[in-house]
């Protein structure tokens, strides 16, 4: 087991906003030998099985060190640098190989706001606003993990790093091999609210969203739209691929019974 993993696992604690307080009484452990092993390793508070316990609570493989298979949702605490380091130390440590991270915004919120707000010379809102922006990350080299970020509800509005030294973006494109996508995506009311809250999204799910038509600008080709139209009445039935071919494998059913129902031909 790593012997800095006390500091992955207090960093993890606080992005996924939860209090020692709570960590401890869900996982039934004394509160302050909880708080010596995570934020000095304190090797004699704590026994191997209470620490494994707290590393499955915090959804943690010890080793080798990464994070359970899923995706994961972390919160930056603040706008403020400290919050960089905090980022850093955990995503570079956990995905050595580096990735890209995806800028994701509630289309139709975006759209009312842009061209009102100050800008820099890249055309870059000095401050966005931070319930209708997430970040995901996709670590190169791993298929099952995927990590999306938000602000904290106290954090009103993020300022351009290079300007303010405070945050853009919870980390720095071009360190450590991880990159920002080659543009943004504006995602439809619906599909971004699963994005931001809803618990049951898997991997492949969220891949699929974030394969949605990427666009620098605000402008929508036809084919785009219809790409859109497409993937809106997706998941305004409440149904995709992945739950239906899970729904018939539960009830048995096997891909030729379907593909004859169908009337379907290889």
């Amino acid at each position: 087991m790593d012997e800095n993993i006390f500091k992955i696992a207090n960093e993890i604690r606080i992005l996924k906003e939860l209090t020692i307080t709570k960590v401890a009484a869900e996982t039934n452990i004394n509160r302050g030998n909880l708080n010596a092993w995570l934020n000095s390793g304190s090797p004699d508070r704590l026994s191997s099985d209470k620490i494994k316990k707290i590393l499955d609570y915090l959804e943690i493989e010890p080793d080798p060190l990464r994070l359970l298979p899923g995706v994961h949702r972390f919160t930056i605490p603040s706008p403020t640098s400290g919050s960089v380091s905090v980022i850093e130390s955990v995503i570079f440590k956990l995905f050595p190989d580096g990735g890209t991270y995806y800028h994701i915004f509630e289309k139709s919120r975006a759209l009312k706001v842009h061209g009102q707000l100050e800008c820099d010379d890249n055309n870059e809102p000095l401050f966005t606003g931070i319930r209708w922006k997430r970040w995901v990350a996709v670590p190169k080299l791993v298929h099952n993990i995927r990590i999306i970020f938000k602000m904290g509800e106290k954090a009103k509005h993020i300022n351009r790093y290079v300007i303010n030294n405070s945050l853009s973006a919870p980390f720095i494109s071009g360190v450590c091999g991880w990159n920002n996508a080659d543009s943004k995506i504006f995602l439809p009311d619906q599909l971004f609210a699963r994005l931001s809250s809803d618990e049951s999204l898997t991997v492949s799910e969220l891949d699929k969203i974030l394969s949605y038509p990427l666009r620098s600008d605000f402008l929508w080709t036809g084919e785009s739209i219809a790409a859109e139209d497409r993937i809106e009445k997706e998941y305004d039935s409440g149904w995709t691929w992945e739950a239906v071919m899970t729904k018939a494998k539960e009830t048995g059913l096997t891909p030729r019974a379907v593909a004859e129902k169908l009337g379907l031909s290889k």
